[in-house]
């Protein structure tokens, strides 16, 4: 499948606005499409090496009284390098390196973490220059958002662009029946449409209760002319 790019530098995938995205067989079996901001979070150096996962385990685990899903953020931190926060996430598509993710595998243990703050999506940059489709045999959860990856130089682009503060949105596909479409192409039969951070005001007034609630909106004249675009998929 594509992963429209909606705002951001010209030279994400390979100068056109659709990325070639890798599937993951445990995604929602049906989910809407999606606009909203791209934020990028990093994990602790104690995250990203094998030889140091009991730290990262640690520094994750909850102390007495406290929130698990906030103890979870501990691992991980911001563009900036700085701890990050939930409210961040709400209403985002993540983004996060593999090369940085040693001892978050399953990549599930972040798709948790990420819905558990109100996240819309995960976009993760694979460490091979190729895509992949994404495979957990068992969840001792239920996912409700969407991951999909993208080849080594398409995130390394992505990363490159967050982490200089420039502002990037994307489109993610809709999914019917556990499968992304694939032409990333939107018409108007597509149903409708999931808005995130830096498009909460599509959704339907009161745009803040919509937003609350998940509710979509259909696209604009000018946002289908965009996601439809003449890009061609990077690889």
């Amino acid at each position: 499948t594509v992963v429209t790019v909606m705002e951001g530098p010209g030279t994400l995938c390979d100068g056109g606005n659709k990325c070639l995205a890798g599937q993951a067989r445990w995604n929602p079996v049906s989910y809407p499409a999606v606009v909203a901001r791209v934020t990028a979070v990093q994990t602790i150096a104690v995250c990203r090496s094998t030889a140091t996962c009991l730290e990262c385990d640690r520094a994750g685990e909850a102390e007495d009284g406290e929130d698990p899903r906030e103890a979870a953020l501990d691992r991980y931190l911001g563009v900036d390098g700085k701890p990050i926060k939930g409210a961040a996430l709400k209403g985002a598509i993540l983004f996060m390196a593999e090369e940085q993710m040693a001892c978050l595998r399953p990549f599930t243990n972040a798709v948790r973490d990420a819905q558990d703050f109100g996240a819309l999506g995960v976009l993760l940059g694979n460490i091979k220059n190729s895509t992949a489709t994404l495979v957990q045999s068992a969840l001792p959860f239920e996912v409700t958002v969407p991951t999909f990856n993208l080849p080594a130089s398409t995130g390394a682009g992505f990363a490159q662009a967050l982490l200089q503060g420039q502002t990037v949105s994307v489109r993610l596909p809709r999914i019917e029946n556990g499968i992304a479409l694939t032409d990333g192409l939107f018409s108007v039969d597509d149903g409708t449409l999931l808005y995130g951070i830096g498009y909460e005001q599509m959704n339907p007034a009161p745009a803040a209760a919509a937003f609350d609630e998940g509710a979509a909106g259909k696209l604009t004249e000018e946002e289908e002319a965009m996601a439809v675009g003449v890009g061609v998929a990077a690889g």
